[in-house]
């Protein structure tokens, strides 16, 4: 395996966004980060076989060698597939682990040459919360089946000059935290305090931005990602110690198993393994009910992950044999407010059983008609903006009936939850049973007792 330095562009793709007042250097550096995960995972298999055979069997018949578009999402910028692609590798797996690599820092610089030249439209939601912004390869993950926007992603890669790819792998931002929560405190002398899992984005945002985003003699060295120089290293030499290796195929499994890793392949046969896994990210077909809520975050803030979600379904059958829903949505803003910590500017799908007919919508104590009703992934989708201030909540009623194929003695309803969510609660109640009342970090089928 390369270096990790080597395996980075060099510094003169510096970062910058060209959205409002957001800078977003320090987050694309953590990101770049989290491939290591996936290339410590495979590349370390042969430590890591002992302590989780099976589950380094599993990775190799889902990732054989082939040439892969790994996706790193930034979960503090919630999309429908995780989070903003703030950056981005292209990856060959040999059959003896990862055989090269290159990381992209700077997408930006690949989509404006191409919206220079092309003008795509943004779908509906997103071009009210980004108008006069043209759709390109970061704001490409937007449908709500991640096999969907694997694709559609890989075919901005293309268009903006990359080549086919066998296969796409989304890594959520937040997954490098979890790789420190293994390896413990690193400690770098360029650095105040130690890294840990809770300071990681809090130093290097003093490193990045305080110490070189605001310092015109560093901008004017052009050198933002130095840091890497000392800590690339210093987290692979940890991530390699046998006691940290044969860790990494269980801790690759939860973020699997918890939609914080998604993997897509263009190859059917290969693609069925994956969803028999459950490591798709697809919307499943269903027979009974259906749940699932979608939050994207639109215009640059990274407040996402300060926003707690909060949901009830109450179910109810009728005399006609039909089921309604009522369904309240409350998102409670803990930041601060002091930047990126801003408004979060969420437009929410709600993803229910196709044929469901909406009922009606409260939004934040006042009764609205503001509900767009569309067809996606062959379910029934009703979309709302729900912004909520730091300090504030924002909540939502929505009631809808769905159809007589979701009613019947064997009810049961899965509910999805998104990937880049780290957890959320949900309390569901069936003819006055409750189903479910709890943390929710993975998806849920849930039956009457």
């Amino acid at each position: 395996m390369r270096g990790a330095v080597d395996g980075i562009r060099s510094a003169e793709d510096r970062i910058t966004d060209t959205r409002p007042g957001v800078p977003l250097l320090t987050f694309r550096i953590a990101l770049t980060l989290c491939v290591f995960v996936l290339v410590l995972a495979i590349g370390t298999i042969g430590v890591a076989i002992s302590a989780d055979a099976e589950m380094t069997m599993a990775l190799r018949s889902v990732l054989p060698p082939g040439h892969y578009l790994v996706l790193f999402q930034n979960n503090a910028e919630l999309r429908p597939s995780g989070g903003f692609i703030g950056s981005f590798a292209v990856v060959d797996i040999g059959r003896t682990g990862i055989e090269r690599y290159q990381i992209d820092t700077n997408i930006n610089k690949r989509d404006k040459a191409f919206t220079d030249k092309y003008h795509i439209a943004l779908p509906g939601p997103m071009a009210q919360g980004l108008p006069g912004i043209t759709w390109a390869m970061r704001d490409a993950n937007w449908d709500l089946d991640f096999r969907d926007a694997a694709r559609r992603v890989a075919w901005f890669y293309e268009q903006e000059g990359g080549e086919a790819v066998d296969g796409v792998i989304a890594i959520n931002g937040s997954v490098v935290q979890d790789v420190l929560r293994l390896t413990g405190p690193i400690t770098l002398a360029q650095l105040d305090v130690p890294l840990t899992a809770d300071n990681f984005f809090d130093v290097l945002a003093k490193e990045i931005e305080l110490d070189y985003y605001l310092d015109p003699v560093q901008q004017a060295a052009n050198e933002p990602k130095s840091v890497l120089t000392k800590l690339l290293p210093a987290l692979l030499a940890r991530v390699r110690e046998p006691r940290i290796a044969v860790q990494l195929p269980r801790l690759l499994r939860q973020e699997l198993d918890e939609n914080q890793v998604q993997l897509f392949q263009y190859d059917p046969a290969l693609e069925r393994r994956i969803i028999a896994r459950g490591w798709a990210g697809e919307i499943p077909t269903t027979d009974g009910d259906y749940l699932y809520l979608n939050n994207a975050q639109i215009v640059g803030y990274k407040s996402s992950l300060s926003v707690a979600q909060e949901s009830q379904l109450q179910i109810r059958s009728q005399a006609d044999g039909l089921l309604t829903h009522q369904l309240t949505v409350e998102r409670t803003h803990t930041g601060d407010g002091v930047w990126p910590d801003f408004r979060n500017n969420n437009y929410l799908r709600i993803v229910v059983p196709r044929g469901s007919q909406f009922m009606s919508a409260t939004l934040n104590g006042t009764s609205t008609t503001t509900v767009d009703t569309t067809l996606e992934a062959d379910k029934t989708v009703f979309g709302i903006w729900l912004t909520t201030d730091p300090g504030y909540t924002s909540s939502l009623q929505l009631s809808y009936r769905t159809p007589a194929s979701v009613s019947g003695s064997d009810y049961e309803l899965y509910y999805q939850k998104q990937s880049g969510v780290l957890q959320e609660q949900l309390t569901v109640l069936k003819d006055e049973q409750q189903l479910h009342s709890g943390t929710v970090v993975a998806d849920l089928l849930l039956r009457p007792q």
